[in-house]
């Protein structure tokens, strides 16, 4: 599979965008789309969010359309199974990219997929990534220490689980906050320790609601 972010004409928004490879099935909902656009993008980024979003398929191989390390890809393969290796909590430590190894992190980013307006203010070492139905919204609120975005994400969750998607959001988000990590639904073990390593691969943790 093929991940790409794909600006959206005459918008401040972008889209990452699945492209089958091969003999691959495209997903029936092959793009996640946020009304702004985040600062700071990589191909690391983008392929982490990809394989956040659409690694519950059938996948044969990933890549993106910019190049990546092969040592990095290496370890995503890893973590995807589709190199044969047992991996383990610990295996995949917190790495760095790029700009990622000058910037001091301290919140944590919480992403709230439920479509509701914060009624305050994120509290002590918080923020906040709300994502608003585009059926109902457009645009993009920015705060001190939260944005609400509109996106597509309630489609995605027809074929996608809510912390896939909201793992893969705050991939993309979690720098403009200087996040150190991200909070998420709780989902199974398994999807759990995925989660975990692919995102530390970019220097991000991630915190299961609840933990």
């Amino acid at each position: 599979m093929l991940f790409k972010n794909v600006s959206i004409d005459g918008t401040s928004g972008f889209e990452l965008t699945a492209i089958a490879d091969g003999d691959e099935i495209v997903p029936k909902i092959d793009c996640l789309i946020f009304d702004a656009a985040p600062a700071f993008q990589t191909p690391e980024k983008t392929l982490i969010a990809g394989c956040l979003l659409f690694g519950e398929k059938n996948l044969t191989r990933v890549s993106v359309t910019d190049d990546v390390a092969s040592s990095f890809l290496q370890q995503v393969q890893e973590i995807l199974g589709l190199e044969k290796r047992e991996t383990t909590r610990n295996e995949f430590q917190l790495g760095a990219i790029g700009e990622l190894e000058t910037k001091i992190k301290a919140t944590t980013l919480r992403i709230s997929l439920r479509g509701e307006f914060p009624e305050s203010t994120p509290g002590r070492d918080a923020t906040t990534l709300t994502l608003v139905p585009s059926e109902r919204y457009s645009g993009v609120l920015w705060g001190i220490k939260e944005v609400i975005v509109a996106s597509n994400a309630w489609l995605l969750e027809k074929t996608s689980s809510r912390t896939r998607i909201a793992a893969a959001a705050g991939v993309f988000f979690a720098e403009e906050f200087l996040a150190k990590s991200i909070c998420v639904p709780r989902t199974s073990n398994n999807e759990e320790l995925i989660i975990r390593n692919l995102c530390n691969l970019i220097g991000l943790d991630v915190v299961f609601e609840g933990e």
